[in-house]
């Protein structure tokens, strides 16, 4: 079964979401993402549902950004997949900005 997966390369994901002043901001390497409908304006992440990201976005802010990593950003991968929010900001290990986007949600740039 492994061998049918190998030398396929997906996309890899990052989930992000702040709640402003009150706690810093959030990611994690999202498992999957796939369109939910035809006209491609709604989609289905897959998340850790131990995730401490995920659990903010779906009990506080309802909200998020999706970033597709480049491949130079790939190392972004074991600190966002295998480190948790609820002990470490993510954040202060990288250089980012924090910018709003036309909604106002608050987008992380690296």
């Amino acid at each position: 079964m492994a061998d049918l997966f190998e030398g396929l390369e997906e996309p890899i994901f990052l989930v992000t979401t702040d709640l402003g002043k009150r706690i810093r901001p959030l990611g994690q390497i999202v498992s999957g993402v796939s369109k939910a409908s035809l006209g491609g304006r709604t989609i289905t992440l897959c998340l850790s549902k131990f995730g401490f990201t995920a659990k903010v976005i779906v009990e506080r802010t309802k909200c998020f950004t999706l970033h597709l990593l480049a491949e130079s950003n790939h190392d972004l991968v074991r600190l966002f997949g295998t480190e948790t929010g609820r002990n470490v900001d993510k954040f202060d290990k990288i250089q980012h900005l924090l910018s709003k986007d036309r909604f106002g949600d608050v987008i992380e740039h690296g």
